[in-house]
Parts: structure tokens; C-alpha cells; sequence
């Protein structure tokens, strides 16, 4: 989300900000949108490509961790699903609970056709 001290630092004047800052607070508070946030293990994302990306979500570091933050629509829950497998054992936590309950039923569901292959 912009803040206007962002866009202090980015050298964006203050109108401009202001607008910025009304129009994404607006985006994650849409209904039909639901936030996520990710933890990622520290230990192997420094070689991550950080290229693999969801157009509203985001790769940030705080510290030594990384951390997805981003929205995704309603309807859109199995192709985030299918995104956040992209990090494979990186993940460390994942909100909302319905997001991490779909990702470790897609889980189970590969790993039992892999069984019976």
C-alpha cells in the first residue's frame, strides 16, 4: 500500500500521493477481495527467482525474512493455490486459513496421484 511517506522518498508530489494512497487503501478494502500474507523460509530465497511473481502480490524483506503480501479476488483461490506451491517448502505460514487449507488439499491430492502412478 502507498503511504505518503513513500512517495516522499520517491519524490512524487503530494497530490499525486494522496491520490495513490486513497486509490490502494480502496483496493484492499474491496469486498470481494481477500489479503494474504506469507512467511518464507530466509534460508534458500536468496536464490528464489524473485521474478515468479502474482500481480498483486508482492515479494518484500523484512530483515532477514521474506514475505508475500498481496490480494487476490473471489474465484481466484485455486490459481493462488497453485502459485504459493511455486515455493514449494519455503513457505513457513500462510493467512488467510482458507488459502492454507486449499494449499494442503492440493498437496494431498498431488501427492496421492503420485502415489498411485
Amino acid at each position: 500500500m502507498v503511504r505518503i511517506a513513500d512517495c516522499y522518498y520517491a519524490s512524487v508530489n503530494r497530490r499525486t500521493c494522496q491520490l495513490l494512497e486513497r486509490n490502494t487503501a480502496s483496493m484492499f478494502s474491496k469486498p470481494n477481495v481477500t489479503t494474504t500474507v506469507s512467511n518464507l523460509s530466509s534460508k534458500r530465497m536468496g536464490n528464489f527467482r524473485l521474478g515468479y511473481h502474482y500481480p498483486s502480490m508482492q515479494l518484500h524483506t523484512e530483515g532477514q525474512q521474506y514475505i508475500i503480501k498481496g490480494f487476490y479476488n473471489k474465484g481466484e483461490e485455486n490459481f493462488i493455490a497453485n502459485y504459493f506451491l511455486g515455493y514449494t517448502d519455503n513457505i513457513i505460514s500462510i493467512k488467510p486459513k482458507k488459502l492454507k487449507k486449499l494449499l494442503q488439499d492440493r498437496i494431498f491430492a498431488l501427492e496421492s496421484h503420485y502415489k498411485r502412478a
